[in-house]
């Protein structure tokens, strides 16, 4: 069990850091060179305090030490490929069933040179997590954790970066967005030896060259180059076609899409019971679904999230009662991910 002001070593990056304060049962505040970081309980390893040194008496007097007179070094790109930046989510499974919990984000540097950057977690548009902190070259650090079910919900990965170059006097400054999506998980994650475990990878930057690459020099114009390229401009004037109206074209203009996400059927929901809550989405459900069915709508599109599961099997249940439901399907849809079921309906003619 780990208590405050233990030393730990984090698992995944092996940096050395001390146990701050706790956020909740699982996961702990580990202060790793002045920056507090939150890191999951599992992912630590208590570190033993070495056998105590032989103390001696502090010297009366001390000898002053000379200030360096060398200039602080220029950085230095390590010569090898630049392969850029990316961001490393890496599943965590729950133990019991084998379905992801959350994923782990890593920052890989594979650039050749070290900098310091921001980042910012959104999701929903709504600022969940910020950090600041300086990556040595060729290294990886773990930034924080992204629930499973926030994929369907916009996240947003910010960074900004900043690099010191010899080409530079000041830093030079490279932003980015990652927008992780549901449709990654249709394809098995890849093996990387950086973390030592299986990831999703999204490219950052392809690599650091356009922003540390020295400044072209300025050439002064010359008089008369500048005279024979004005000579050459037609100045006459030409008739600008005017573009015809586009056509408007309703998509899925009789498609019946219902949202059963609690806060957009209560907004004061939280100090409701989970059995309330559900019994409140599935009475919706129904009766939207027996609307469709009176009106005889080809089909209907219910949202239900990702979730544990329990509403969407719900909801299978009340399906398999309704004999004018031909079929439904949860497959993944580019607008709604894998948390939305398709239903389409048959009806026999009289």
């Amino acid at each position: 069990m780990l208590k405050i002001g233990d030393s730990v070593q984090l698992i995944f990056t092996n940096e050395i850091g001390t146990v701050t304060h706790y956020i909740d049962g699982e996961s702990v505040v580990v202060n790793v060179d002045g920056t507090e970081i939150p890191v999951f309980i599992e992912h630590l390893k208590k570190r033993t305090p070495p056998p105590s040194a032989k103390k001696y008496p502090p010297l009366t007097t001390r000898a002053r030490k000379k200030k360096s007179t060398k200039p602080t070094p220029k950085p230095q790109h390590d010569g090898k490929v630049d392969n850029g930046l990316q961001v490393l989510l890496q599943p965590v499974y729950t133990s019991d069933s084998g379905i992801i919990d959350y994923f782990l984000i890593h920052l890989c540097n594979d650039s050749g040179w070290q900098l310091r950057f921001d980042y910012s977690l959104w999701v929903r548009q709504n600022k969940m997590f910020q950090l600041t902190q300086t990556l040595g070259k060729r290294n990886t650090i773990i930034l924080n954790s992204l629930a499973y079910d926030d994929l369907n919900e916009n996240p947003q990965l910010q960074f900004t970066f900043f690099v010191e170059t010899p080409h530079h006097t000041k830093a030079v400054t490279g932003k980015a967005v990652v927008k992780p999506k549901a449709k990654m998980l249709r394809k098995m994650p890849n093996y990387y030896a950086s973390i030592n475990a299986d990831a999703y990878q999204h490219v950052v930057l392809k690599n650091l060259k356009n922003i540390t690459q020295a400044p072209p020099k300025k050439v002064p114009l010359q008089r008369d180059w500048l005279q024979e390229k004005l000579s050459k401009l037609d100045f006459t004037e030409k008739e600008i076609p005017v573009p015809s109206p586009k056509r408007t074209i309703n998509i899925h203009a009789n498609e019946r899409v219902i949202d059963l996400h609690i806060e957009k059927l209560l907004p004061n929901y939280k100090r409701l019971h989970k059995s309330l809550i559900l019994k409140t989405q599935l009475q919706h459900f129904e009766s939207q679904l027996e609307e469709a069915i009176e009106q005889q709508e080809p089909k209907m599109i219910a949202i239900h999230g990702l979730g544990k599961g329990k509403l969407r099997s719900e909801i299978f249940k009340i399906l398999r009662c309704y004999p004018q439901v031909k079929h439904f399907k949860n497959e993944y849809d580019h607008r709604f991910g894998f948390g939305a079921t398709e239903i389409i309906f048959e009806y026999v003619k009289a």
